[in-house]
């Protein structure tokens, strides 16, 4: 006997469950909340949880009897499989119950849209049946459906729009032959679907390959007027770009059942975020995104829920039940085991050489000042140091002693060739009114705990000025937007940067609080150097100085 806790459970789960677990001598609980600090069970073996689960690894910590975990999704990336092995704990999920159900979604939301049905029935409440050509449709029929990801449901999405007679591309590593005969579907790399399909249809898994997949530069290469419909993870579209693409038409329209940030699609969660103290500018902004997409007129999101019909969550219930009464009995089917941690290219951080003002002991901010020679010939040593880092893009600001200091550095490492930009959201933090003034003489005038909530605080105001807060606010999204998906794809970044700058960085990348980071300075002549997960946080960390 075993005490089974099931997370995230409906009424439906409840009388699904209770029955195909009557024939086991499990004790069951059933918990409509997802696992929390107040509904643990720390005497549970089993758990069970739903894909929509985001729970922290500590939890764990606190469960030492738990052994399986079977979560009730194919999706398993709400689990920290490494954490989880380490722990001795066993996670099953599974593998497939709704192949068509999603693939019945997917036309859902593409009829939705090519009919434009949202717009209709919103227009009958208000005009009866007047008929106005702003809403004329577009048939199915002779259009060309791109399927990126032809497994079990893409597989199932091809079948269905053979139905509706129309050309169906499809990317896959192995050409399947069953359904180039039966279906005559044509097998070509995804950059070659994109340029020629009206709509483009995700099915594919969320790997560090294919992270924001549908991006800027993606999108450029669709048809004027594709269709984009996304049933398979949030996170291989970036919402920004969605957003540009439907402003300008490029897009004519998006059906969405799971996006990047889609938990504030709750309200409650996006109230929570913005009455934290702590603000957080990535998170609004992604619940900003969603607030417009949601009320878009060509846009149609559903809150992943391709899988929700009765015949799915029961095939979904089953296959649990399944998993759990095998393990306890001695056999383990549908196990999903960790895979070595993603691990980005490196992102190298470094303060720009001494410049004239810093040996002076003035601060510069925006003031635009030349590095000395001390600080030419350490950009020097430093760059010999940097030249196995195999860098591939330079990031500067705007200001000389950033430009300077990558000069050196590229002589001295030899990195030739390789893409610079002079970014303005890099600049140095803004002194206002103490721009050229001498520290030690505003330290001696206005005591040192002043002097130092002056230079090193979160939120200290400056005349004229800026403070950390606000460099942080324009710093951090262009580091998520710009460079972390480089850092994604597996690149080193150099970074060429001010004081002020990189506190706002290591701020983001290492979630130090506005207290902690009162404590930190970086100094010149030492390149810090990490590895980041997808949000761009810190993994792995070391340094080079001189």
């Amino acid at each position: 006997m075993a005490k089974t806790i099931f997370y995230d459970a409906t009424a439906i789960d409840r009388t699904q469950l209770t029955e195909l677990m009557s024939d086991s001598d499990h004790e069951l609980i059933f918990e409509s909340a997802s696992l929390n600090e107040k509904n643990i069970h720390e005497d549970a073996e089993v758990v069970s949880t739903f894909v929509s689960s985001k729970i922290d690894n500590s939890l764990f910590d606190k469960m030492p009897r738990l052994r399986l975990i079977a979560t009730r999704s194919t999706g398993f990336d709400h689990l920290d499989l490494m954490y989880l092995n380490g722990l001795g704990i066993k996670v099953v999920n599974v593998p497939t119950y709704g192949n068509n159900t999603v693939a019945e979604h997917t036309f859902a939301l593409l009829l939705s849209l090519t009919k434009k049905l949202p717009l209709v029935t919103s227009m009958v409440e208000r005009q009866g049946l007047a008929v106005n050509p702003r809403y004329t449709g577009m048939d199915l029929k002779d259009k060309t459906i791109g399927i990126i990801g032809f497994g079990h449901i893409g597989k199932c999405v091809a079948k269905i729009a053979y139905g509706f007679g129309m050309k169906i591309l499809a990317n896959n590593r192995r050409v399947d032959q069953e359904f180039i005969d039966n279906y005559n579907v044509e097998f070509l790399p995804t950059e070659e679907i994109f340029q020629k399909a009206d709509i483009i249809s995700l099915h594919c898994p969320l790997d560090k390959d294919n992270y924001h997949l549908i991006n800027d530069q993606t999108i450029a290469t669709f048809k004027q007027g594709a269709i984009l419909i996304n049933t398979a993870r949030g996170e291989l579209v970036e919402n920004h770009a969605l957003l540009k693409a439907l402003r300008s038409g490029h897009l004519a329209g998006v059906g969405l059942d799971v996006l990047e940030g889609e938990k504030y699609l709750s309200m409650e969660k996006t109230r929570a975020l913005l009455l934290e103290d702590d603000f957080k500018i990535e998170a609004t902004k992604r619940a900003a995104e969603i607030y417009v997409l949601q009320k878009m007129p060509n846009v149609i999101i559903t809150p992943h829920n391709a899988f929700n019909t009765v015949e799915a969550v029961r095939r979904i219930n089953q296959t649990t039940a399944s998993n759990i009464k095998d393990f306890w009995y001695g056999n383990i089917y549908n196990e999903v085991k960790p895979t070595p941690s993603f691990i980005s290219g490196k992102l190298i951080l470094l303060r720009h050489g001494e410049s004239q003002w810093n040996k002076l002991n003035k601060w510069t901010g925006r003031t635009d000042i030349h590095i000395t020679e001390e600080g030419w010939n350490k950009s020097l040593e430093i760059g010999k140091k940097l030249e196995s880092l195999d860098i591939k893009k330079v990031y500067t600001s705007t200001l000389s002693r950033t430009k300077e200091t990558y000069k050196a550095i590229k002589e001295s490492a030899h990195l030739e060739n390789i893409p610079m930009v002079s970014a303005p959201a890099l600049d140095e933090r803004d002194y206002g009114a103490y721009t050229g003034m001498n520290r030690d003489v505003v330290k001696a005038s206005i005591g040192e705990k002043a002097f130092k909530k002056l230079r090193r605080s979160w939120d200290g105001k400056i005349e004229g000025g800026e403070t950390l807060k606000m460099v942080y606010e324009r710093v951090i999204p262009y580091y998520l937007r710009i460079i972390l998906p480089q850092l994604i794809a597996g690149e080193n970044v150099l970074i060429v940067g001010h004081g002020n700058v990189l506190r706002a960085l290591i701020k983001y990348l290492k979630s130090y609080s506005n207290e902690q980071i009162l404590d930190l300075n970086v100094e010149s002549n030492i390149a810090f150097i990490y590895n980041v997960d997808k949000d761009g946080k810190v993994l792995k960390e070391s340094n080079i100085s001189v």
